[in-house]
């Protein structure tokens, strides 16, 4: 296929190529500045239903609807040619960083393994927009898998949306007896040839969640039958037992996700992002922690008073008091932007470690461990937890960086 010509586009490269059909890379004959991804719908498709091809329109037109969504891929035209069928899709270059390319989900898994928490929900939210969105137009995925799911610069986008309903229809099995979809990814009703409705893709989502929150799969089994069997019968583990560092929220989401019975999922995208988007609000710290901080806070100020002589804090002094935990707050954006900046031309942050941090560190082990934002219920008292530091901002000491031992 390498040179030739399809509707108005070059083929240069392959890039990918599944059970589904084959990705090239394409260049407008006349436009080189602008590349497409080609998707050549497998031929084995047409040779065993002839029915594909009067399928192929229909779905190309409502595929064209989907794309008005920022987090679907824009199909541009579909062609019919003697060589096949063919989808003109929307090329996506991917992100570079230091490990290699990330052009799917798939890439960063293999690339960086187990996401935190922080990174998943805003990933996850844009999916379930796109996922969402197409199921309101009463399109059904079912083959929603990481390699489906491309990453780009400026968000997330959801590829190969109808592909499953071109080849076989409304059915989840082709002709020959070949299932569409990928074992490793396919929902209970999907093993068993059922009626398929969006919550085969609540469950295929689940089953990515489950995948970039450990860096695994549920189910590991070495041949397919026995993948399928287990998406049927069993349990899938806890993600937590994978993962010390999935929280009790997020693995209720996963675990409610891959529920066997569609009944007991998440009915829509809605409601599945509404959960994320719950546990990523900012949680309130234990009294005790804070109570603590408070006691701590008051003998400094008293030493401080007694070294200086000062007797009675001004009223003014007390007013700056409630002032400045507002200016720290604007700092740890700025500090956060700063080791953003660092980060990126290659630098290490350097840490501060005043001397009011240290009685901070000798009461790590009530620092929260889980990466998130927290609060305080009547303090002004704040802290971002990073897999590696605690940026706490405190009414009158700062902010303070500790350095969390994992």
């Amino acid at each position: 296929m390498i040179g030739k010509i399809i509707g108005n586009y070059r083929v240069i490269a392959e890039i990918d190529r599944g059970g589904m059909g084959i990705v090239y890379k394409g260049v407008h004959k006349n436009l080189p500045e602008q590349v497409v991804a080609i998707k050549m719908i497998s031929p084995i498709f047409v040779e065993i239903d002839p029915k594909v091809k009067e399928r192929f329109a229909t779905e190309a037109a409502s595929l064209a609807r989907l794309s008005r969504h920022p987090n679907i891929v824009t199909l541009y035209d579909y062609i019919e040619t003697k060589d096949g069928l063919f989808l003109i899709m929307e090329f996506i270059e991917g992100i570079k960083t230091e490990k290699g390319l990330e052009r799917t989900l798939a890439d960063r898994i293999r690339l960086r393994g187990a996401l935190p928490i922080f990174e998943i929900i805003p990933l996850f939210r844009e999916i379930l927009s796109g996922v969402g969105f197409a199921h309101k137009n009463n399109v059904i995925h079912r083959d929603l898998k990481p390699a489906n799911i491309m990453l780009t610069e400026f968000g997330t986008k959801v590829a190969d949306f109808g592909i499953a309903r071109i080849a076989a229809g409304e059915t989840s099995i082709l002709l020959s007896g070949q299932r569409i979809g990928t074992p490793a990814y396919m929902s209970p009703e999907q093993v068993l040839e059922k009626k398929l409705d969006k919550r085969t893709d609540i469950y295929s989502l689940g089953i990515v969640l489950f995948e970039v929150a450990t860096g695994e799969l549920p189910f590991k089994e070495s041949d397919t039958s026995s993948i399928l069997e287990c998406h049927i019968k069993e349990k899938p583990p806890r993600p937590k037992e994978i993962n010390p560092a999935v929280n009790e929220g997020l693995e209720k989401i996963i675990l409610k996700a891959l529920a066997k019975n569609p009944e007991d999922r998440f009915q829509t995208c809605d409601e599945f992002l509404s959960a994320l988007e719950e546990i990523g609000k900012p949680r309130e710290i234990g009294h005790r922690f804070l109570d603590e901080t408070i006691e701590e806070e008051t003998r400094e100020a008293n030493r401080v008073q007694e070294k200086t002589s000062l007797g009675k804090i001004p009223k003014r002094v007390s007013l700056l008091v409630w002032i400045i935990p507002i200016l720290i707050l604007i700092g740890i954006g700025i500090l956060a932007s700063i080791r953003i900046g660092l980060k990126r031309a290659g630098n290490k942050i350097p840490i501060t470690k005043p001397p009011a941090a240290e009685r901070l560190e000798k009461r790590e082990a009530e620092i929260p461990k889980e990466v998130g934002y927290y609060k305080t219920p009547d303090y002004a008292f704040d802290v971002f937890v990073s897999e590696t530091y605690a940026y706490v901002a405190d009414r009158g000491s700062g902010l303070w960086i500790i350095e969390i031992k994992r």
